[in-house]
C-alpha cells in the first residue's frame, strides 16, 4: 500500500495548501490561476507536483481497484492488465492524472516512486510547453541558449533520474523500472532527429559505454508487453519502438489508438502532432486534435477558485487549435488559440502561437503575422528552448515579415536567419569551423542554479521557485550575471569543453546538434531569402547549411545501414522533408534521388534536385554555364511539370493527367505550400515558355485569392503577368502589393 499512502499524502498535502492559512509567497498560480500550481517536494511529507486545482481524486476509488476503473476514462482504458496489488503498489499518477508504473517498490540509488514522480511532471510540462513554463536558465551567453538552457535543467533531472531506476540483473541484461520516464526523455529526439540522431547523440556526446542511451531505449522497448504496466503505458512502448526503428507513421498509427482509449493523454497529443509535422502529415494531425477536443470541452467548465476540472487544460486547448489549424479550421482555431492565450499566457503560448502562424499564413494576414512573431508576439515564443522550438518560430516571423514588408524586410530576414539558425549550425561545429569535430559547452551560469549533482539534489525544480523557495547549494561565488551578444566569439571559445574535460548533463543537452527539422526550416527560409534577392546563391550561409547537410548525411548513413526493417534503404526515409530539403542543397555524390513516378514527394525530390543545380546552390559540378541555352530552357520547365504535377496529384508528361501519384505528403502544409509556391514561380520566370508561365500564373491566382493581403503575393502574381504580356493587370497586381506594404513585395526573378 506504498503508493496508496503516498496518493493520500499527496491529496492532504494539497488540500491543507488550499484551507490554511498560507503565504502568498507559498502558493502561486500563473496567469488566471488556471496552470502549473505545483506542491514543492521536501521531506516530510513528500508531494509530487499536482496542480492545486485539479479535482479531489476520492481516496476510495485509489485504493479499490473495481472503482478505479469507473472514476474516469484515463483509468478506466489505462487499469494495469495484471490486476493485482503489486502493480498498484508501486502505480502513482502523473500531472493529468495518468497512471505511471514502477516496476519496483525502489531504485537502486534508494529512491522511491513518489520521489522520482515529481522530477517526470516537472519535464512533462516542460516538454508540452516546448519549454515555457521556466526561465531558470543561465543568461550568460544570450536569451537563446537561456531558453534552451531552461529545458536542459529540467531534462537533466529526468535522465538522472531514469539512471537511477536501471540496473542490471544477475546475468548482466539492463532493466529499466521507470519506463515512462524513457519514453518522455527520449521519444522527442527520435522524432525530430530520427534514431540516427540518436545514436550519433550516445557515441559523441554522451559517451557512456557502460550506460548507452540506445541501451536504455532497447531495454524499455522490450517492455512494451509487461502485463505489470498499463494499457497506456504499453502503447507508449509500441511507439518508442516505432520511433527508434524510423517507423513515424507506425508511431503515429499507435498514438492515434492511444488518444481513442485515453483521450486526456495530452503527452501522446503533443507526440502525434508533432510527428505528423515531420510526415508533411495534416490530415492525422486534424484527426488526432478533433478525436480528443469533445472531450476536453466537456472539462472547460471553472469552479468558484477557477480551476478547471481537468489539470492542464489549457495545454490540451492549445494543442488542439494546432490541430484544427492544420486541418483548415482556421476560425476555431484562432478563437481556441486567443482563448487559451488569455488564460494563462505564461504557460501555452508558445503553441498557442503556433496555431495563430498557421491561421495567419494560410489567410495571408501577414501584417498580423509580422507583428505577432517579430514584434510583440516574441515573448510568445521567446523562451520556448526545447529541442529549437524558438528558432522554429523565429523562421516563420522571418517569413512573415518578408511577406509583409518584401524587399524591405532583406535585413531583418536576414539577421533572424543568422540569430535562429546559423548560430546552431556554428555553436555545434556542424559549419565545419572546428574541423568538422564535434563541440560541447559549458552550460550558461544563472542566478538561481538547479544542482544535478545527486539524485536529491535534482528533485528541487523550477516549481519550487513558484513558492519563494531557493536551492541553499547555490555557490554564490560562482554565479554571474549578464546578457552577452551571441556575436562574442571569444567568449563562446571560452565555454567549449576540452575532449578529456567532464562534461554534465546539462552541458550537452544545452548546446544540443541541430535536429533534420531545424536544418529543414534552414534550408527553406535560406531559399526564401535567395529567390527574393535579398542573398545570392554563392553567399557562404549556402556553403555552411551546405556543410551541415553532409555531416547530417554520413551521419545517417553510419547508423542507418544496419536500422532493422529499412527495407528501401532510404536515407531520411521518416522524414520526406528532410529528403527534399536535402535534395536541393546535395550533389549526386551525397543524394541520390529516386526516380520513381508514383509519390508526390518524390516529384517534388526530382524538381529541388534540378532546382539546386540551376540556381548553383547544390554544390554540383555541372553548372549553368557549361550546357547549351535550350537545355537549361528544358530543364526550368521540367522543375515547373514536376512541382505541379505534385501539387496536383497526376503525373503529367503529356497534354492529358495518365497516372495518379501516391499522396504521401500534404503540398499545402506551413512550410512547404509556401516552398513550391516560390519554387515554380521562380522557375517559371526563367522561362518564355507559356505552359510554365500559364502553371505559375494559375498558383498565384490561389495565392492572391485565399491570402490577398500578401503583398509579396500581388508582387510575384504582377511579374508573372507581366512575363505573359498582360500589362495593365500587371501594373495593377504592383500597385495591389505597394498599397498593402511599405514597399514591393519582393524581387522574385529580378
Amino acid at each position: 500500500m506504498l503508493a496508496t499512502s503516498n496518493l493520500m499524502i499527496r491529496q492532504t498535502f494539497k488540500v491543507s495548501k488550499l484551507t490554511s492559512a498560507t503565504t502568498p509567497s507559498r502558493i502561486m498560480s500563473t496567469s488566471r490561476r488556471n496552470s502549473f500550481i505545483v506542491a514543492k517536494r521536501r521531506p516530510p511529507p513528500v508531494a509530487s507536483v499536482l496542480n492545486s486545482f485539479r479535482p479531489v481524486i476520492n481516496q476510495d476509488v485509489l485504493i479499490n481497484n473495481n472503482a478505479l476503473q469507473k472514476s474516469n476514462c484515463h483509468h478506466f482504458s489505462t487499469k494495469s492488465s495484471a490486476g493485482n496489488k503489486e502493480a498498484l503498489q508501486n502505480q502513482l499518477v502523473d500531472f493529468f492524472d495518468e497512471p505511471i508504473t514502477f516496476l519496483a517498490s525502489e531504485s537502486a540509488a534508494k529512491q522511491f516512486p513518489v520521489d522520482s514522480i515529481l522530477v517526470y511532471d516537472n519535464h512533462l510540462l516542460q516538454v508540452l510547453s516546448k519549454g515555457k513554463v521556466s526561465k531558470d536558465g543561465g543568461d550568460e551567453f544570450g536569451i537563446n541558449v537561456k531558453a534552451a538552457h531552461s529545458s536542459a535543467i529540467t531534462w537533466a533531472e529526468l535522465i538522472l533520474h531514469l539512471l537511477n531506476w536501471c540496473r542490471r540483473d544477475d546475468e548482466g541484461k539492463l532493466i529499466c523500472d521507470a519506463p515512462m520516464f524513457a519514453v518522455l526523455a527520449f521519444a522527442p529526439l527520435l522524432v525530430h532527429g530520427g534514431r540516427s540522431y540518436l545514436m550519433n547523440f550516445d557515441d559523441h556526446y554522451w559517451k557512456r559505454k557502460s550506460l548507452s542511451l540506445h541501451d536504455i531505449v532497447q531495454s524499455v522497448v522490450g517492455m512494451k508487453d509487461n502485463e505489470k504496466l498499463t494499457r497506456r503505458e504499453r502503447l507508449h512502448l509500441y511507439s518508442l519502438h516505432h520511433l527508434f526503428r524510423n517507423e513515424h507513421a507506425k508511431a503515429l498509427s499507435v498514438l492515434s489508438n492511444i488518444l481513442e482509449l485515453c483521450p486526456g493523454d495530452a503527452w501522446a497529443l503533443s507526440l502525434s502532432i508533432d510527428i505528423a509535422e515531420v510526415l508533411g502529415d495534416k490530415k492525422s494531425a486534424f484527426k488526432c486534435a478533433t478525436s480528443v477536443a469533445s472531450y476536453w470541452n466537456e472539462r472547460s467548465q471553472r469552479g468558484a477558485i477557477g480551476g478547471t476540472v481537468i489539470p492542464g487544460h489549457s495545454i490540451g486547448s492549445s494543442l488542439i487549435a494546432v490541430g484544427l489549424a492544420s486541418g483548415g479550421r482556421y476560425r476555431e482555431a484562432e478563437l481556441l488559440a486567443e482563448r487559451t492565450l488569455t488564460m494563462d499566457a505564461s504557460g501555452v503560448s508558445g503553441i498557442a502561437a503556433m496555431a495563430l502562424a498557421k491561421v495567419y499564413s494560410a489567410e495571408g494576414r501577414a501584417s498580423e503575422g509580422a507583428s505577432t512573431f517579430t514584434g510583440h508576439g516574441v515573448d510568445y515564443y521567446e523562451s520556448c528552448g526545447y529541442l529549437f522550438y524558438d528558432s522554429q518560430m523565429g523562421g516563420i516571423g522571418a517569413k512573415f515579415i518578408m511577406d509583409r514588408d518584401g524587399a524591405n524586410a532583406d535585413r531583418v530576414a536576414i539577421r533572424l536567419y543568422d540569430d535562429h539558425f546559423a548560430r546552431i549550425i556554428e555553436y555545434s561545429g556542424y559549419d565545419g569551423g572546428k574541423n568538422g569535430s564535434v563541440v560541447i559547452r559549458r552550460h550558461p551560469s544563472k542566478t538561481s542554479r538547479i544542482l544535478l549533482e545527486t539524485a536529491t539534489g535534482a528533485a528541487t525544480s523550477i516549481f519550487g521557485r513558484l513558492f519563494g523557495k531557493t536551492n541553499n547549494s547555490v555557490n554564490e561565488s560562482n554565479v554571474t550575471q549578464g546578457n552577452y551578444d551571441m556575436d562574442d566569439i571569444e567568449l563562446m571559445d571560452d565555454a567549449i569543453i576540452g575532449e578529456s574535460e567532464p562534461r554534465t548533463v546539462e552541458d550537452i543537452l544545452t548546446w544540443l546538434p541541430p535536429t533534420v527539422s531545424v536544418l529543414v526550416d534552414a534550408t527553406f527560409l535560406l531559399f526564401r531569402l535567395t529567390v527574393s534577392g535579398a542573398i545570392e546563391a554563392g553567399d557562404d550561409r549556402w556553403h555552411i547549411l551546405r556543410f551541415a547537410w553532409k555531416h547530417l548525411h554520413d551521419i545517417e548513413r553510419k547508423y542507418e545501414t544496419d536500422t532493422v526493417g529499412n527495407d528501401d534503404k532510404v536515407l531520411y526515409g521518416h522524414a520526406p522533408l528532410a529528403r527534399i530539403a536535402s535534395a536541393l542543397l546535395l550533389d549526386n555524390d551525397f543524394v541520390q534521388v529516386s526516380h520513381r513516378d508514383d509519390a508526390v514527394s518524390m516529384k517534388i525530390e526530382q524538381a529541388v534536385h534540378k532546382l539546386g543545380q540551376l540556381m548553383n546552390i547544390s554544390g554540383s559540378k555541372t553548372v549553368v554555364g557549361e550546357k547549351n541555352e535550350q537545355l537549361v530552357e528544358d530543364e526550368w520547365v521540367d522543375i515547373v511539370r514536376l512541382l505541379n504535377e505534385a501539387r496536383t496529384g497526376w503525373a503529367r508528361p503529356s497534354a492529358q493527367p495518365i497516372n495518379q501519384l501516391s499522396i504521401d505528403i500534404d503540398t499545402d502544409g506551413l512550410a512547404l505550400q509556401s516552398f513550391m509556391e516560390h519554387a515554380i514561380c521562380h522557375a517559371a520566370s526563367q522561362t518564355d515558355n507559356y505552359d510554365s508561365l500559364c502553371i505559375a500564373r494559375s498558383v498565384c491566382s490561389e495565392s492572391v485569392t485565399l491570402r490577398a493581403n500578401s503583398p509579396e503575393n500581388w508582387h510575384r502574381y504582377g511579374i508573372i503577368l507581366e512575363k505573359l504580356g498582360d500589362g495593365d493587370n500587371a501594373r495593377n497586381a504592383f500597385h495591389a502589393s505597394v498599397s498593402l506594404g511599405t514597399g514591393e513585395g519582393g524581387r522574385i526573378g529580378s
